[in-house]
Formats: C-alpha cells, sequence, structure tokens
C-alpha cells in the first residue's frame, strides 16, 4: 500500500509529466534525493536527469488524479471546466496514453474530488436545451463520459433521474445512440444489472430515461432470450403509447438465431402485422422503424417476405412521420436491403413527398445519390415518378427537380452523359407538360454547372430519337421553344434532332424556322458567337451545317437592314435613368455577394479590401509593390431575350402557344412552328425577297 508520503511524491511526479507534456520529464540533480523513496520502492525510474513512471499504468493513473485535481479546481465555473477538460484530452493524447486514463479521470473526480461528473453532464445538457444550440461543456464531458459510463459505478436510479435531459440535448448528434450504447454495455455486465436497469427505467415512465428500457431488453436478450421476449411483447401491449412503442423497437433489435429462436420471431412478426392494422396514428413510425430493422437482420425465407410486405404497405401510408422514417431508412440501410426490387418500390411509394418535407427529400435524395452509379437509368425512372406524381411546374408546385434531388441531379447530369441525354430526349416527347417543364429544368441545371465541363454540349440522344414517329419529333420541338430558357442550349439541342436516320423535310424547316425566328431572333449574338462558328466545324456532316446555313441566311435577310436603321435618341432612355438602373442592378448584386460572404465560415477568415477608383497598385512577394496601372471601366451585358424587351406579354402568350401543342401537337394546316418576329421583321423580309 502506496503511503500518504508517497503519494504526494507520485503526485509531484505526474505534476511535472504534465507541465513538460513528455515522458520521461527533465529532473534537476537537487530533486533526485527528494524522489529516493518512491525510486527505491519500485514506483518511478530516474536514469540520466530524467523521470518516469515504473510501469504505463502508474503513469496513467497518476497523470489523471492530477488533471482531476486540475479540473476540480475550476469546478464551479462550467466554461472553465469544458476548457480544462479539453485540455486535458490534448495531454493524454499527447502523452499516448490509453483510453482508459478518461476513465480514471472521471472516477478520480468521483472518489477522491467529490465532483458528480453526472450532474455536472446533466447541467451542461440542461443549458444546451435551453439555449436551443450547441454549447462545449456539453460536448467536453459527453462523449468521453459515453466510453467510460459502465465502470463508473452509477446507481440504476441515478441514471434514471439524470440522463433525461441528456437524451434531449444529444437527440440529433452524430454519432447517433451514444449514450443508449453506453447503457447497453452497462446492462450486459450481468443479467441482475440488465433486469435491475430495466425495472428501474420502467419505474420512470413520466421521464425521458424510460426510452433506456428497450437498451436493457436488447441486452437482457443476451443472458435470456426467453425472458426479454415476453416482458417486449407484454410491453407491445401496455396502455401507454410510449410503452408500446419501447416494446417494438426491442423486438426488432432481438438477434433472432434460427431455427432456436423462430418461435419468438413469428410471434414478433405476428404482433407487429397486428398493430400496423389498428392504424395507431402515433404507433405507426415505431412499427414502420422495427419493420426495417428487422429487413436487414433477417436471411431471406417466408419472414423476411412477410416483413418486406409490411414496410411496402407503411410506405404508401400518407403520414409524414411514418415516410420519414422509411425514407430514414432507406438512407441509412440501402447497402444493407438484400431485395434491390423492394428499395425502388419503396422509393416509388415515397415519390410524391411534398416539396415542404425537406427533411424526408434529403433523405431520399441520399438513397438515390448512392444508387445511381450502380443502376443510372432506375434512377431516371423514379425521378420520372417523383415529377408525374405531382402538379410540378403549376402555381402551387414551383419547386424545381434539381432542388428537390440536389444531389441526385447533379450526379446525374455530370457523370451519366448517356442517362441524362436519353431522359431529356423521352421527356420532351412526351404528351406531360410536367415532363417538359422538368427536362427543362434539367437543360437549366446543366447550363448552370457547365463551368465543371466547359467544353461539353448537350444534346438529344440518338437512339431515343430513331425510336420516335413524326408526331412525337415535332413535339420536341415546340417543347423546347416553349420551356428551355437558355437559347444557347435551345439551339445545340435543335441541331441534334438533325442526327435522326430519317429526318422529314417538315421537321427541317420546322428546326430552320426555330433556329431563325426564335434562337437568333432573340438572341442575335448566337450568330457569329455559335452558329457560324458551327458551320466551320470539320466534325458536324454536310447536312447538319446546310441546315444551320439556310437559317442563317433567313436571319440575314432581314437582321442587315434592321442595323442599318438609326437609332431613334427619342426611345433612348436618359443617362440618368442609365445611371439609377445600373446602380439598381449594382446593389442587388452587392447583396448576394454580401450575403454569400456571410454565410460562408472560409470566406469569413478572408480579409476584404475596397479598391477605390483611380489607379491601382499590385503586390508580389514581401509586400513589395509589382507594378502600378490606371484602372480602366469595364461593361457586362445581360442578355436578355429581343421580344421580351419589345413585347413580354406577347413572348409570353407565344410560349404557352408552343407549350400547347407540345401537347396537342401541330395543328395540320400549320406549314411551320409558330413565328416569333414582329410583323415589322416580317414585312422587311418580304420586301428583301421581293
Amino acid at each position: 500500500m502506496i503511503e500518504i508520503n508517497e503519494r504526494q511524491k507520485l503526485f509531484r511526479v505526474a505534476e511535472m509529466v504534465a507541465r513538460a507534456r513528455a515522458h520521461p520529464a527533465q529532473l534537476s540533480k537537487g530533486q533526485a534525493a527528494e524522489f529516493a523513496s518512491i525510486v527505491n520502492a519500485g514506483l518511478v525510474m530516474i536514469q540520466e536527469d530524467q523521470i518516469a513512471f515504473a510501469n504505463p499504468e502508474l503513469f496513467a493513473t497518476w497523470i489523471s488524479r492530477y488533471c482531476a485535481k486540475s479540473v476540480s479546481d475550476v469546478w464551479e465555473d462550467l466554461d472553465q471546466t469544458a476548457q480544462e477538460l479539453l485540455r486535458t484530452y490534448l495531454l493524454f493524447r499527447k502523452l499516448e496514453l490509453p483510453r482508459s486514463a478518461t476513465t480514471e479521470l472521471f472516477l478520480s473526480l468521483e472518489n477522491d474530488c467529490g465532483r458528480s461528473v453526472l450532474a455536472r453532464l446533466e447541467k451542461a445538457a440542461r443549458l444546451e436545451v435551453r439555449a436551443n444550440e450547441p454549447n462545449v461543456p456539453l460536448s467536453s464531458i459527453y462523449f468521453n463520459f459515453c466510453d467510460a459510463l459502465p465502470e463508473l459505478g452509477y446507481t440504476s436510479a441515478d441514471l434514471a433521474n439524470y440522463l433525461g435531459p441528456v437524451l434531449a440535448a444529444t437527440e440529433h448528434w452524430l454519432p447517433r445512440g451514444k449514450i443508449q450504447g453506453a447503457i447497453e454495455r452497462l446492462a450486459e455486465q450481468s443479467q441482475k444489472k440488465a433486469e435491475d436497469l430495466l425495472e428501474t427505467f420502467l419505474q420512470r415512465p413520466e421521464q425521458r430515461t424510460v426510452e433506456f428500457a428497450a437498451n436493457c431488453l436488447k441486452s437482457l436478450w443476451k443472458f435470456d432470450p426467453g425472458i426479454a421476449h415476453g416482458k417486449a411483447f407484454e410491453l407491445t401491449k401496455a396502455n401507454l403509447k410510449l410503452l408500446q412503442r419501447i416494446g417494438c423497437i426491442a423486438l426488432a433489435w432481438f438477434n433472432y438465431e434460427l431455427p432456436s429462436n423462430e418461435k419468438e420471431l413469428i410471434a414478433t412478426i405476428d404482433r407487429l402485422e397486428e398493430l400496423c392494422e389498428t392504424n395507431e396514428t402515433n404507433l405507426l413510425p415505431t412499427i414502420t422503424q422495427a419493420c426495417g430493422e428487422l429487413l436487414v437482420a433477417l436471411p431471406q425465407g417466408s419472414l423476411l417476405q412477410r416483413v418486406q410486405k409490411s414496410f411496402l404497405r407503411l410506405a404508401s401510408h400518407k403520414n409524414p412521420d411514418v415516410q420519414s422514417v422509411v425514407a430514414q431508412t432507406l438512407s441509412r440501410r440501402v447497402a444493407d436491403l438484400g431485395d434491390i426490387d423492394l428499395l425502388w418500390d419503396t422509393l416509388d411509394c415515397l415519390s410524391s413527398i411534398p416539396a415542404r418535407y425537406a427533411g424526408i427529400l434529403q433523405e431520399l435524395d441520399s438513397t438515390t445519390y448512392r444508387m445511381i452509379n450502380h443502376n443510372p437509368k432506375r434512377v431516371a425512372e423514379h425521378l420520372e415518378n417523383v415529377v408525374t406524381s405531382r402538379l410540378y411546374g403549376t402555381e402551387g408546385e414551383n419547386d424545381r427537380l434539381p432542388d428537390l434531388y440536389k444531389d441526385t441531379v447533379f450526379c446525374l447530369v455530370d457523370k451519366h452523359n448517356s442517362v441524362f441525354e436519353a431522359t431529356i430526349t423521352r421527356w420532351f416527347s412526351s404528351k406531360d407538360p410536367r415532363l417538359h417543364s422538368a427536362a427543362a429544368d434539367l437543360v437549366g441545371h446543366f447550363v448552370r454547372e457547365k463551368h465543371h465541363r466547359p467544353l461539353r454540349t448537350i444534346q438529344l440522344d440518338f437512339s431515343e430519337l430513331n425510336s420516335l414517329d413524326e408526331g412525337d419529333v415535332q413535339r420536341i420541338i415546340c417543347a423546347l421553344t416553349g420551356y428551355v430558357e437558355d437559347y444557347k442550349a435551345m439551339a445545340s439541342l435543335l441541331i441534334s434532332m438533325l442526327s435522326r436516320e430519317i429526318v422529314s423535310e417538315r421537321v427541317r424547316e420546322l428546326i430552320v424556322n426555330a433556329l431563325d425566328q426564335v434562337v437568333l431572333y432573340n438572341m442575335p449574338g448566337l450568330e457569329g458567337k455559335y452558329l457560324k462558328d458551327l458551320t466551320q466545324d470539320q466534325d458536324i456532316s454536310e447536312y447538319v451545317r446546310q441546315v444551320v446555313t439556310d437559317a442563317l441566311d433567313l436571319f440575314g435577310s432581314y437582321s442587315a437592314p434592321l442595323k442599318e436603321r438609326p437609332n431613334l435618341k427619342e426611345l433612348m432612355p436618359p443617362d440618368s435613368r442609365d445611371h439609377q438602373f445600373q446602380v439598381k442592378i449594382q446593389k442587388q448584386i452587392d447583396s448576394y455577394r454580401e450575403s454569400a460572404f456571410n454565410k460562408s465560415g472560409f470566406f469569413s477568415l478572408i480579409p476584404r479590401v475596397p479598391v477605390k477608383y483611380g489607379r491601382s497598385s499590385f503586390s508580389s512577394k514581401d509586400g513589395n509593390a509589382a507594378s502600378s496601372a490606371p484602372m480602366k471601366t469595364f461593361r457586362t451585358d445581360i442578355a436578355i431575350p429581343r421580344e421580351l424587351l419589345i413585347d413580354p406579354l406577347g413572348h409570353i402568350v407565344k410560349r404557352i402557344k408552343w407549350r400547347r401543342m407540345a401537347v396537342d401537337g401541330l395543328p395540320i394546316e400549320s406549314k411551320s412552328p409558330p413565328t416569333n418576329h414582329h410583323d415589322e421583321a416580317g414585312n422587311e423580309r418580304d420586301a428583301e425577297k421581293s
């Protein structure tokens, strides 16, 4: 047994090691004589002016006791306690102490210093719940406390009384279930311990710690499956819905081994099906969670099929709480689900989730994102179900597909080019305006994200085009002119239709007129920047070159006279109005930029220096000015469709007509797609021809 004098010396050695943050620690010649007694006792070693503990166990124990004293000294201040604990953890890591040193730390706080770590944890949790935001004191205790809990010797009553606020404060923390896992390990120490904890938690149904009863039942199963199953089964028949939920979860958590536990498993499935039939709103989410647990635990067979049937039925339920549990099950267990058909069927059941349930949609997006590399076509089919199961594109459903399934759409557009092009081709050729709108949203997403792969162009799928009849091809042209907002993308899609094996004269005429009257009329800048350059591309066919040339010729026949006409000064806005417009636009841009800077943790670390008008200097290394030059003015133009400026109402009406014809088809008597230019431009074209 170590005497008091020797304890003080060991404590002194621990202090030297902690302050030096090294083991062994430096020792002066005068100090060597001070520690002679504990050296002779074999507790420490001194070699070459360095002192160290004789074995790792003594090292960990006394460093933990010294640090416990440091934490105890600031115990009354919660923030200082948290900071001291964090410094202690860093010291343990620096000294490469085992995880058991943290347990020694908490035990020393309890036994040597009289400080209740459990009570301090509850206080930190209450503060977090009250403030509704994370705090350092709770996190500084919580994780290491969960690791050490089974060794700290708390009574069942103490745990039941103190851990309720901790459950509430850490409900949405990652990793989930840390404290629940600690209770399970504690209950696994013995059957008596598991039963004692179970009874204590169940006697306090008004406290949140009653939820630990399911963890105790899971541990009790390892000692006596019959007793554990019987207690859980009885809980499902309790009057309190809370106890029923605990019983259902415990039944799903049991590790059923076949054939030895087949009887208990059949009873569990029968009970879950019976509860599912009751349609109890408060109980259905828990039943769904239980079915999800069994899905990944059971082997293939008739019993698993029964659970799958119940799970699929619950997935069709319109209760958002049930849908949320189903989505979470798919997202977290997608790799464990053995039946891939069940996964897709369940996803399709959830395809009509309203956009206001953003959390559920994020879980579904996570699932489809992880599946898209395995089966991109099937993911595209699911996205189609998402579109057709709601009033997509209407005023009440203005959430777009790239927003509903952000990661999935990004991956589809960026990495699965062939499936993406086949999807938009199929959607544009359909008679469903919702699919037309969704396809246009995918095109818009491609345009916005194109900077990742600037050389990539967008086009329709060759195979899909060849499988369509004449009416479907004409429908695509109307859908493109009615929905696509980016005119360069529209031109690329129209031109890609010429890759079809059979292009009728009617379709050729429609494409030429659409390029002329829609694309070039609204965006004249594409004439030289895109289409003329395209005609000089050696990789395109002569047929495509001729179609583009015909469209350019038609456009040139009336655009040249328009360019020669002088601008009427009476129609030009005064400089003051132009200045006001530019100031307004700049304020909008500045507000967007400022918002982005404020919300970004990265940009908040970067200093920003405002640049004034006049001469500017640019610095090289070491702050030396490398050069100076007068600042120059620059101008940016926002391309607005010409017709939207001249006749916005007419522009909208025409797009509506094109969209209607994308559903009903072009009228038989029509020889060209709906014209887009104005009477004045048309008259000038006729004058040029005469």
